[in-house]
Parts: C-alpha cells; structure tokens; sequence
C-alpha cells in the first residue's frame, strides 16, 4: 500500500502516505458506526422534569434517614432556582447579556447530602452551570477555581463557611447557604428559562497534575448524549437502585446523579465517611439491596477486603483507573455483570465500555477498555496523525458527541488538544 502511495504521489512525504488497505479503512469505520438517535433539542433539565411528570411519587433520592419523590426534589430545586434568579447578582448578568438565561457558571461547595443534589438542579433550572469544589480541598486550590471561573454566586452550607476562608476572596462572589431557609418560600413551578442544549451543564476542573487545575466545559447536548446512550448500555430502569459514593468533583459523579433521575430509578447517596469505609459502605449495599453502583477498583477492593460475599443483582461499573484481571475475576463472581469504563473529562465522563465475561479473562488475562460508546468514535493515530493498522500501537484520539467546549480560559491549551483531524480523505 506504501509503495503504491509513494508511485501516486512521488513528492509527498512518505510520513503522510496511507498504510492501511481499503479493507482496513472500511474495517476502522464499521468500528466507529456508532450513530444512534437521542434527544438533541432537550437539555437534562428538560428530560428530568418530563421523569418528574411520569414518575412524581417515585422516590428519587435518599440520605441517610431523608428521601424525597420526585415531585418533592422537583419542587425545591424550583424554589431554589426562583431564589437564584431573584438575586440581583443575577438579575445584572441577564441584563449584561440581554438574554433571560445568561447561563452564568455558579460555584458549588457542598458536603454529600440532600441539599446537593438540590443545589445541583436549581443551579441547571436556572439556566446555570455549575463549577463544583470538594470542600474537603484546600482553601488555594479552592479560591483559584473560584477566580479563574470567575463564579458570581457560591452555594455552600453554613457550617463550611469558616474552612473555605471565604472572607479572603478576592473577586466578588455571593454566597448562598442552602440549608438557610430564605429560599422556601419562592415558587414550586418549574421556571420558564430558555435554556440551550449548546449551554454549559458544567465546569470541572481538573486535578492538575501537569499544571494549575483547569476547567473542562461540557454541554448539556454532550451529558444528554453520553446518558441516553448509558440508558441502553449497560441500561438502568425505574426498578433500579443506584448507590452514588463519588465525590461531585469527579466527572463520573455525573452519571451517578443524575442517570437514575432520567429513568425515574431511586438514587441512595452515601457519606463521604461511609465511601471511604468498606465496611460501612458493604452494610448500606447490602441494606438498601443497591442494584447498580460505579466505583474506582480501589472502592471495589475496599469491599471485597471489607468481606463483601455476593450481590447476585448488582450491575458493578468500574472505571477511573486500570482494572486488574484478579479483581475483575473477584467481581464476576460476586455481581451480575461487571463493567470495564474509560474516558477522560474532556470527552464526557465515558467514552468507551465493555462487559467483562470470565471466559474472556481465562482466554486472554487481559482487560481492554472496549468500544465506544453511541455517537463516539475512537481512533488510534501514529505521530503525524495517520491511522495505524490494527495492533500498531499508537496515541488514542475521542471524537463525536461528548467533545467537550474546550477549557475555560485557556484558548492556547483548547487549539492544542481539540483538532481537526482527516482521517479518510
């Protein structure tokens, strides 16, 4: 194929000639036919409020000793979002932009809770984004996510106040306690906002490690994409109960909240305390007789050392690090299904899956990251961005729906790493 190339084309350099045959190139493009319809004019506040219409009585999240409907989180995100849209701060941001949803980036620092998931909706009714900050943070890292988003509006709680220092902001920022009750007795309707599916849902920040922390901007369109697209698989329905133990800083958080909302399922959150503690977190899957959960392999493990027997209903997602094969032996014959996930932040949580079968693991001991998710597509690319034949190895390029806007304030590093590329002529 190269020496046919080179014939074609004698002055080309050789590095941009084609190696693959044609078979291979249609090969490479059946892998990718991933095309599947979804709801590309609803943003996720649309789609949780039509779950709200058909399933009110459902329960949709339990804390601890507290739990609301649907119609009950429903009407409090409302409430929330009414007050938010009340404050004069807000006011001055839709009359700057002459828009009645600004889609204003609001900062959220929260302990897991009820009020977070609250918080997290009245934000996306209100036609915000929000930027989320693990408390737990410190308060360096905190105040330069909050300068470099330049966030207008902080919901936090009160007792956080004093451990986020944030009398030593220095850009202006006003501060909502959600547990005060100033807000509960806005209206329980769903305000009318012109939301867009192209607004931002939200801003995460990344942990840094080649830098300062910058923030990845995704779309209410991609979060719809990559949900609608987790809904058919691995599939959750409203019989389903979801155990959520991620911290809201951590893109696959995402999934955790909001996917079971979407399907009218019950989303059990747990403590950060009982996360962290595999005997704890064991006894809270076995009580609430949670039926998917996602978790690092390290939360995995923290349950199999914690004495975990079996889950004979329990769809088990992993991701966020490497799955070894002895732990992935371990989960098979514990749950109903395991789950292999990878993605980085900037494609959408997810952008590949694949379901792990024992035979595979005897046959191979080898866990691969699988096929892309619908509407994303994979490619691996040599050094001058060419496709390479199956087994070459290569550096791995997402493509498709889940792209995200690039980084917040860092146009230089966007260009860099969300390209164009021609891969088929």
């Amino acid at each position: 194929v190269l020496l046919t190339a080179v014939v074609a084309n004698p002055t080309q350099a050789i590095s941009h000639l084609p190696m693959l045959t044609e078979a291979e190139v249609q090969q490479l493009r059946a892998w990718n036919d991933t095309a599947v319809a979804y709801p590309q004019d609803l943003t996720l506040v649309d789609l949780f409020e039509q779950q709200v219409a058909k399933t009110p009585d459902n329960l949709a999240v339990v804390f601890e000793t507290q739990s609301l409907t649907y119609r009950q989180l429903n009407e409090k995100a409302n409430q929330l979002a009414h007050y938010l849209l009340d404050l004069t701060t807000f006011k001055k941001l839709s009359n700057l932009n002459g828009l009645s949803s600004p889609n204003p980036l609001i900062a959220i620092a929260v302990e897991r809770s009820l009020e977070m998931v609250i918080g997290l909706l009245g934000i996306l009714k209100a036609g915000g984004a929000y930027v989320p900050i693990d408390p737990s943070y410190p308060a360096a890292r905190i105040h330069y996510m909050l300068a470099d988003s330049a966030a207008p509006l902080l919901l936090t709680q009160s007792h956080l106040r004093a451990p986020l220092s944030l009398e030593t902001l220095e850009h202006e920022c006003v501060v909502v306690c959600l547990e005060e009750a100033t807000w509960a007795g806005q209206l329980t309707v769903n305000p009318l906002v012109n939301r867009q599916v192209e607004d931002l849902v939200y801003v995460i920040y990344t942990s840094g490690s080649t830098g300062l922390p910058k923030g990845v901007q995704i779309t209410h369109r991609s979060l719809v994409n990559f949900l609608m697209a987790m809904r058919q698989q691995p599939g959750l329905t409203s019989h389903d109960t979801l155990l959520a133990v991620t911290t809201l800083s951590f893109d696959i958080a995402g999934l955790e909240l909001y996917w079971p909302l979407l399907v009218g399922a019950k989303l059990v959150i747990v403590s950060r305390a009982v996360a962290a503690d595999g005997i704890r977190l064991l006894a809270q899957l076995n009580r609430e007789a949670i039926t998917v959960m996602q978790a690092t392999p390290a939360t995995w493990q923290l349950l199999v050392a914690a004495g975990w027997q079996s889950s004979p209903q329990l769809k088990i997602l992993c991701g966020g690090e490497a799955l070894s094969p002895p732990l992935a032996s371990q989960l098979l014959a514990k749950g109903q299904s395991v789950w292999n996930l990878y993605g980085p932040t900037e494609t959408t949580i997810w952008s590949t899956l694949m379901p792990l079968q024992a035979a595979d693991l005897t046959l191979t001991n080898t866990i691969t990251i699988g096929r892309p998710l619908a509407n994303t597509s994979i490619y691996i690319l040599d050094k001058q961005l060419q496709l390479v034949p199956v087994g070459v190895p290569g550096e791995l390029y997402i493509g498709g729906a889940g792209l995200a806007r690039g980084y917040l304030n860092r146009p230089d590093l966007t260009a860099a790493k969300f390209i164009e590329v021609e891969l088929f002529g």
